[in-house]
């Protein structure tokens, strides 16, 4: 059998099939698989290679929920900041190119390109004008009501003011990734064009987080893009079971305040009995002179915690430096029988 067909053979076999002489397959095309059962039982999803998924749907509901974490405590940090209410939340999170996420910014955005230490590679937050601009204007002195949004590039005295806010973003969003992988967000550089701002290829996979900001009764949003390439290394971390177990019980930002609550100095005095002088005999005490009490010796002394009688006491030493043993605490009660007065 020779190795192709030439022309002759090639007129006979349309002529054949036309005729009916040759069977044809109807079936349409064959599916190739490793698996053993029929394609029938084969479940076949379109793929758009222009929006290729890399990140599953367990990572992607964790990053929801980290970044959950990351809204309430950005909301907290400039209310404080800004002095005036501000609510932030998620509004969805969404893998695409890195040219769709720029072309979902419009022409001014503030775009602030930041390095996340210990990772390879740059994210990028993106503040839109009717963010931007309202939260500029409070910190030069506005008014915390609706604003004017200017349809501009950022001067460069606000550019260094978003500067400051962008800090205390990246403080935010560390506190929210440290329960993945201990990271720290610092600021490169910002960019008014969003164009300017080259991370990643443009067919690079890119994670788009978008969130809707509250702020003196007008609404706005935020973009946070994550490169896959950034994030790769912690993929698997992201297991939504390894993250909830290394979840804390309490919100980063009430950790924060409890652990500066705790590095808190309090003044104790202890006093050991009290008496009343007038001015006069004040006035005439000299050294020697002994003060004479209704307090018995064998009472316990007080001690007060910033103007606050909290324990009764016994008088001793310890380790060669004078010490007061706590015996009880006080109570409303105790206090009013034992006449208890501030030192």
């Amino acid at each position: 059998m020779a190795d192709g067909l030439n022309n002759a053979d090639v007129d006979a076999l349309i002529d054949a099939v036309a005729a009916g002489e040759v069977e044809t397959s109807a079936s349409g095309p064959q599916i190739f698989t490793r698996m053993r059962h029929g394609s029938q039982q084969l479940m076949i999803t379109p793929y758009d290679f222009t929006r290729p998924e890399r990140v599953g749907p367990e990572q992607i509901r964790a990053l929801t929920q980290l970044h959950e974490t990351f809204a309430r405590a950005l909301g907290a940090g400039l209310s404080g900041l800004l002095r005036a209410g501000v609510q932030v939340s998620v509004q969805g999170v969404s893998q695409t190119t890195y040219a769709s996420f720029i072309r979902t910014l419009e022409n001014p955005t503030c775009t602030m390109v930041v390095q996340p230490r210990g990772l390879e590679g740059q994210i990028c937050i993106a503040l839109t004008s009717d963010s931007a601009f309202p939260i500029l204007e409070r910190l030069l002195g506005g008014s915390a009501t609706a604003s004017t949004v200017h349809n501009r590039p950022m001067t460069e005295i606000e550019s260094r003011l978003m500067a400051v806010v962008c800090k205390r973003m990246l403080t935010s969003l560390s506190q929210a990734w440290h329960v993945v992988a201990p990271l720290d967000f610092q600021l490169d550089s910002i960019e008014s064009n969003p164009e300017m701002a080259q991370l990643v290829p443009p067919n690079e996979v890119v994670v788009s987080i978008s969130f809707d900001l509250s702020l003196f009764g007008q609404k706005g949003r935020m973009y946070l893009g994550l490169p896959f390439i950034v994030i790769e290394p912690l993929i698997e971390t992201l297991s939504m079971k390894r993250w909830e177990c290394r979840q804390p019980m309490e919100s980063t930002q009430d950790g924060a305040i409890g652990s500066a609550l705790a590095q808190a100095e309090v003044e104790l005095i202890g006093v050991l009995a009290s008496t009343t002088l007038t001015l006069s005999e004040l006035a005439t005490l000299e050294v020697g002179d002994v003060l004479t009490t209704r307090t018995p010796v064998t009472s316990p002394a007080t001690l007060w915690v910033e103007d606050r009688a909290k324990f009764a006491t016994q008088v001793g030493e310890h380790n060669g430096r004078r010490a007061l043993k706590i015996l009880r605490g006080f109570s409303s009660e105790s206090k009013a029988e034992n006449n208890i007065e501030s030192p």
